[in-house]
């Protein structure tokens, strides 16, 4: 049920975590204590030592708002143009000279006929990238239509039910 916090709206996450902490099993509660501190609160101040705000955010994992509108939850786009990019330069981490060396190539003569005939492909019809899988294609639908449920599990006090939910939806999860 940790993952599906992923799926509740920003404001509603604690008390969800807090949710979620009382029905975990007691071999599990390091990681709760890992999980808050490092995703949800933070360190709470003890004695003369200060809070510490948790590494990342609650808005920089949520995905709730992006999947209610639909919109990419993933950076799979940009992470492909950089396994390209590293690919054509032939490093990962190119230094300044060979990166702008790269640019200026691809403004002009062979990098630019490359993209042009890719864009012409595109215009025939041709698929930028594969299809994603139907599997994928169905969780995602079906994560996206629990989550447009989440405001009615709210009103019927049922968000434990709404986390179980989200993490059966899960196709990765196994379960004995």
């Amino acid at each position: 049920m940790l993952l599906a916090l992923v799926f509740v709206p920003e404001e509603d996450v604690l008390d969800c975590f807090d949710k979620v902490r009382g029905v975990i099993p007691e071999d599990f509660l390091q990681v709760m204590d890992y999980f808050e501190e490092t995703y949800v609160v933070g360190r709470r101040a003890r004695g003369r030592r200060r809070a510490v705000p948790a590494r990342y955010l609650i808005q920089g994992w949520n995905q709730y708002t992006a999947t209610i509108r639909n919109e990419q939850r993933t950076n799979n786009i940009s992470e492909g143009w950089h396994n390209r990019f590293a690919v054509v330069v032939g490093k990962h981490h190119p230094d300044l000279y060979s990166m702008l060396t790269e640019f200026q190539k691809r403004t002009g003569g062979v990098r630019l006929a490359d993209t042009e005939t890719h864009l012409a492909e595109y215009a025939q019809g041709k698929t930028v990238r594969p299809n994603p899988k139907r599997k994928w294609i169905t969780t995602q639908k079906r994560i996206r239509l629990i989550t447009l449920e989440y405001e009615r599990y709210k009103e019927e006090n049922k968000r434990e039910d709404y986390l179980r939910t989200l993490d059966t939806s899960f196709p990765f999860k196994r379960y004995a």
